[in-house]
């Protein structure tokens, strides 16, 4: 039976005004007892019964873990291309890739198959935290690419544009490009939020698997509770009826008869 090792987030993110119920992402690390996958054919069954393509309900990184496996070029590829092109397809619902392998050729061939078939993956020494948050993004990535994931690890695994801009110095439309590029491709999370907040950009590789969409309340402003405090109990957020009178009175009621909010008068 494969096991499966889920690690839920404990690190929560703001989403701002959101309504949404809270969504956690989950890091999976498949295990299977299966040592002997340089038959293709065989490699090809174990990964359909142990990692079968059914689309996980939260957002998922998923961690290969091939520690010890005996591996052959084309039972790989049995591995990487298709599990690769699943989970870019959709098929494993919102999911991230990272191979673990500590063997240097496995590790040099999986990239290879990654740039060759554009399938975005990382690539760590084992499944342990600490290894996944060092591990190495492969595909197809440009040098800017790169640069941006970098970043974006090393700044909290979780980033905006405006703090993207800042910390690369780049202006806010080149950054959101790169931000962009790298989500398209494959290699981060996107967490919608408001135009003045601005998006969140997850990268699958964070310690602790982030709750993307944190639900937030409608609360009262903190300064209706200042002012509440302080024994105001008017509502400065309120919008009263206002009073019109002479001639603007006579040319809003114009204005409202023809487009028939009022009665005519003979």
């Amino acid at each position: 039976m494969v096991n499966i090792e889920e690690h839920p987030g404990d690190t929560r993110l703001d989403r701002g005004g959101g309504r949404l119920p809270g969504t956690s992402a989950y890091r999976k690390v498949v295990l299977f007892p299966t040592g002997d996958l340089s038959d293709p054919e065989m490699a090809a069954r174990v990964r359909d019964h142990y990692v079968p393509p059914t689309a996980y309900k939260q957002p998922t990184t998923l961690v290969l873990d091939l520690t010890g496996k005996l591996l052959s070029p084309s039972g790989l590829k049995e591995w990487v291309v298709t599990l690769g092109q699943r989970i870019r397809a959709g098929m494993y619902g919102d999911a991230r890739l990272v191979v673990a392998t500590s063997d240097p050729a496995a590790q040099e061939m999986s990239a290879l198959l990654a740039r060759r078939y554009q399938i975005p993956l990382y690539l760590a020494t084992s499944p342990a935290a600490e290894d996944v948050f060092h591990a190495v993004p492969a595909g197809d990535l440009t040098e800017a690419d790169v640069e941006t994931l970098e970043v974006l690890r090393t700044s909290g695994s979780v980033t905006t544009v405006s703090a993207l801009a800042g910390a690369v110095g780049l202006q806010p439309t080149a950054a959101n490009n790169r931000l962009v590029n790298v989500e398209r491709k494959g290699f981060v999370l996107r967490v919608r939020r408001g135009r003045n907040e601005g998006d969140l950009f997850v990268d699958p590789r964070v310690t602790f698997m982030t709750p993307l969409v944190a639900s937030r309340t409608p609360e009262t402003p903190a300064m209706r509770n200042a002012l509440r405090e302080a024994g105001i109990r008017s509502d400065p957020y309120a919008h009263p009826p206002r009073e019109v009178q002479g001639e603007a009175a006579d040319r809003l009621a114009d204005i409202l008869r023809r487009r028939g909010k009022l009665p005519h008068t003979d």
